[in-house]
């Protein structure tokens, strides 16, 4: 079965996907929001130390104001925040994004230019950056590999007047953030499989429910299709199975043909189904015709023959008007073409519309041969049936005159199937 005929497979290929991107969406989320959490945990202190040590340091704040030099005890008061945690560089920077003292002497005085972190920072907010430093001021940095860089707000009174930043290497913090997120992947996979296992199951009973009925539904129409088929050959046990074997015989050339390039967009699977469901109909039309007419054992008259021969138009209009019915696009439509076109010729000689090549319906064309055959093969009052190979015979020489030249190629190809078909079913 192709994929997009199948349900299953398109529901759990959608549903894996879907549950995939929302665990991964809720994973990324969860541990974002984790992270900052333990994080903001972890440096909550850092700006009250820095309120306390530097709440009576003037020569700190003159110092960003005027963009440096600190005082002996400021560059003191700073250095005590290397004592802190795992702290490994102290920076300090004014207003103007100028670095006024860090324990690299060599950035002192350098300007890098402010970053989203600074200006929040001068904002009055205390914020993070975490991960591998790569900036131009990090260029002592960059080797000590996953850093936490903290800035928090100087304030002299009400007015931020600098950003103390801080680096920091918490092994022990990034393997507590690091245990979190991996045990909130797997709660979160875990979570994803169950919900995707109980949707999968809820839609494999309900799946199944419904191709039951629908399996159900397609079996009761067939069954009428086939007594509505038979009401036209009720009487005649010899064509009793004729429905049966004619559906066979078009199954086989509509099998056969779809292998060529300009058949194979046309006869899908559905085409195909809907072929063979609607060939046991092309004689529905014979309830219309007289008894004395239909089983007269001898040669009809003219004016018999132009009776008979509205079992075309009549199972055409019984058919169309069942069709009107109906709100959706069925395989009456097929039904349609083939039982008013099955008796078209390709020369254009046949009845009742004389089409001819083709715009005679292809469903119209795989009917005649399948039809002629069966007739060919069947005794009857007023002949004996026939043996297979004459059949062949008569049939390829009808080739481009009764017959599609391709429908009858096929027919030949795959003669020995239509020989199988109507041995089996008269044992």
């Amino acid at each position: 079965m192709r994929f997009r005929d199948n349900v299953m497979l398109q529901y759990s290929l959608a549903t894996i996907i879907v549950a995939i991107a929302v665990a991964a969406a809720f994973g990324a989320i969860f541990t974002r929001a984790i992270t900052d959490y333990q994080i903001r945990s972890h440096i909550r202190l850092y700006p009250e130390v820095m309120r306390l040590a530097t709440r009576d340091s003037k020569g700190l704040y003159s110092a960003l104001r005027a963009g440096g030099p600190v005082s002996p005890e400021t560059e003191a008061l700073l250095r005590g925040f290397l004592s802190l945690g795992s702290v490994f560089r102290v920076k300090v920077w004014n207003a103007q994004a100028s670095i006024v003292w860090s324990d690299r002497r060599e950035l002192l005085g350098r300007r890098f230019g402010d970053d989203d972190a600074f200006r929040a920072a001068m904002g009055g907010k205390v914020t993070y950056l975490l991960g591998q430093p790569g900036r131009a001021e990090n260029i002592y940095e960059r080797d000590r590999g996953p850093t936490l860089e903290i800035y928090a707000p100087i304030t002299d009174g009400a007015e931020v007047v600098g950003v103390l930043e801080l680096y920091e290497a918490p092994r022990d913090l990034f393997a507590q953030i690091a245990n979190i997120s991996r045990f909130i992947w797997r709660m979160v996979v875990l979570t994803g499989a169950a919900i995707y296992s109980i949707l999968f199951l809820i839609f494999y009973r309900s799946h199944k429910v419904q191709t039951k009925a629908r399996l159900e539904a397609s079996e009761t129409q067939d069954v009428t299709i086939y007594a509505l088929a038979r009401l036209a050959e009720l009487r005649d046990p010899e064509t009793g199975t004729h429905i049966e074997r004619t559906a066979s015989y078009v199954r086989i050339l509509a099998e056969d043909l779809k292998r060529l390039p300009q058949f194979k967009g046309y006869l899908t699977p559905g085409y195909i189904e809907g072929l063979v469901k609607s060939a046991p109909l092309h004689d529905i039309g014979k309830v219309g015709v007289p008894d004395a007419i239909l089983f007269k054992p001898g040669k009809l008259t003219d004016d018999e023959m132009r009776i008979m021969q509205t079992h075309c138009e009549l199972g055409a209009k019984l058919l169309s008007s069942a069709q009107r019915k109906l709100k959706f696009q069925s395989f009456l439509t097929i039904a349609i073409q083939l039982t008013i076109g099955h008796h078209e010729k390709w020369n254009g000689t046949g009845y009742p519309q004389g089409l001819s090549g083709d715009r005679i319906p292809l469903s119209a064309r795989l009917m005649a041969i399948a039809d002629v055959y069966d007739a060919l093969r069947a005794k009857r009052p007023y002949k004996a049936a026939l043996e297979h190979e004459e059949c062949v015979r008569m049939i390829q020489r009808e080739r481009g005159e009764h017959f599609d030249p391709r429908v009858v190629d096929a027919f030949v190809k795959r003669q020995q199937d239509f020989r199988r078909v109507s041995e089996e079913s008269r044992r």
